[in-house]
């Protein structure tokens, strides 16, 4: 009876190794004997189901084999396996303390102190070394399953840490997502494919701290969060864009007073006041012919040649038939940021997408001729 009860313990730990909630029963209970007192008041008994057949189930098996006769010492450090292990196959401490890089002191200290919290003797200590007791011997088997369980819990977890695959939220202005974003995600190399990137484009800033968004291609000041971490990019040049037949109609400015010549249209939201400021104070005779109040309106307008207006000069470069009709503006410049958070970035998914982001930006955007300020006299728009 008491082999049987044995060998099902054993059983049952071996199972509970895999499990966190039996993780802790099964080195507790192991080396007691069925119907024996151990130390710290814990009684096990085993019993069959009602039908005559053994518990099969790890948990239901502790709940119903093991009554609790008294309190229970402090759960000991799992840690200290790797301790017993060490003294049970080299037979000292000395060896141990050599194969795990600590002093002899601190091996016996381990052993010392899990067998207190276990309340059993694992090794007899002697001239010769330490030799397992026999409940050392019993619990042998067991300590290296649960060695054999953290091995393969690492090696899923380094596994898990390569693969990329998940959802990436970033956010940034329709401009960048247009320009510089989508471009970058179409690159993505066919083992990335697993990676669902969401983009969220708005003019507001997103909080990145709470998880709003993985990361964010924003435009102005340094983010100054301490819980965000912020590389600069590059920088978002403005120029005046105009078709070419209005160009060609009207012709190219000289002075940046010309730009009155050009029927002008402006973004009228909020955060593109300062253009129209911008157009006002360089040619105060200007006529404003259209206002209106998204990016994709602005680009329309230019395109079919209803008047000159201000654009990035990462969308308005690309625009067919569309050409610059001044050089990139100091003071509408706006340094570019990739803003991210640590704990996201080191998320190997989240990585591969804003290193993928960050070398298309680096690689689209080349140093621009000097930018002209608000009052030089001629400007050479280059064409």
């Amino acid at each position: 009876m008491i082999c049987n009860s044995i060998a099902k313990l054993k059983t049952v730990a071996m199972t509970a190794a895999k499990a966190a909630f039996s993780f802790k029963v099964l080195i507790r209970f192991l080396p007691s004997y069925a119907g024996q007192d151990i130390p710290g008041q814990v009684r096990l008994r085993y019993s069959p189901t009602s039908n005559g057949r053994e518990h099969c189930s790890c948990i239901a098996a502790m709940r119903r084999c093991i009554t609790f006769q008294g309190p229970v010492r402090a759960m000991f450090d799992w840690n200290d396996i790797r301790f017993f292990l060490a003294v049970a196959r080299s037979g000292s401490t000395l060896a141990a303390s050599r194969q795990m890089r600590v002093s002899q002191a601190t091996v016996s200290r381990r052993i010392g102190t899990l067998e207190e919290q276990l309340g059993i003797e694992l090794f007899a200590r002697g001239a010769s070394g330490y030799v397992r007791t026999a409940r050392g011997e019993a619990l042998m088997p067991v300590a290296e399953e649960v060695e054999r369980a953290v091995g393969h819990f690492s090696d899923a977890a380094l596994s898990e840490s390569r693969r990329l695959s998940g959802v990436v939220r970033m956010t940034t202005v329709d401009s960048a997502a247009s320009a510089w974003v989508i471009p970058a995600i179409a690159q993505l190399e066919e083992s990335s494919r697993d990676i669902q990137v969401e983009i969220i484009t708005t003019d507001d800033n997103l909080d990145i701290g709470r998880g709003e968004a993985d990361f964010a291609i924003r435009f102005g000041p340094q983010p100054e969060s301490e819980t965000l971490v912020a590389r600069r990019l590059s920088e978002l040049q403005e120029c005046v864009y105009a078709s070419r037949e209005l160009v060609a109609r009207i012709g190219r400015p000289e002075h940046l007073e010309q730009i009155s010549r050009y029927p002008l249209v402006v973004e009228s939201s909020e955060p593109f006041e300062r253009f129209a400021r911008w157009l006002t104070d360089a040619a105060p005779e200007a006529r404003i012919v259209q206002r209106v109040t998204s990016l994709s309106s602005v680009i329309a307008c230019v395109r079919s040649g209803i008047g000159a207006a201000i654009l990035p000069t990462i969308i308005g470069d690309h625009l067919k038939n569309v050409v610059r009709v001044t050089p990139p503006i100091a003071e509408l410049t706006t340094p570019c940021w990739l803003v991210t958070t640590d704990q996201a970035r080191r998320q190997p998914h989240v990585r591969k997408v804003i290193d993928c982001v960050t070398e298309f930006v680096l690689g689209a955007t080349r140093p621009e001729e000097t930018a002209i300020a608000l009052k030089p006299h001629r400007i050479d728009a280059g064409r």
